[in-house]
């Protein structure tokens, strides 16, 4: 299965999971997979390339309570 297949299938057997996607690369937007995540359950996405310290403060954030 590809990855919106995963997000899907996630999204299905833990209701409110935070979940990070990553891109393979390519454009930000358009039909980019990418941005499409987010519909599927990808609370952030993360494009390629990144910062080394990126996903680290993504996983951070995501694990922080949402502000009321």
């Amino acid at each position: 299965m590809d990855g919106l297949e995963v997000l899907r299938e996630l999204a299905r057997e833990f209701l409110g999971a935070r979940v990070v996607a990553m891109s393979g690369g390519g454009l930000r937007g358009g039909d980019e997979p990418a941005p499409l995540a987010q519909g599927p359950g990808a609370a952030t996405v993360l494009y390629k390339p990144f910062e080394r310290a990126e996903p680290l403060t993504v996983v951070r954030q995501s694990l922080s309570p949402s502000p009321a």
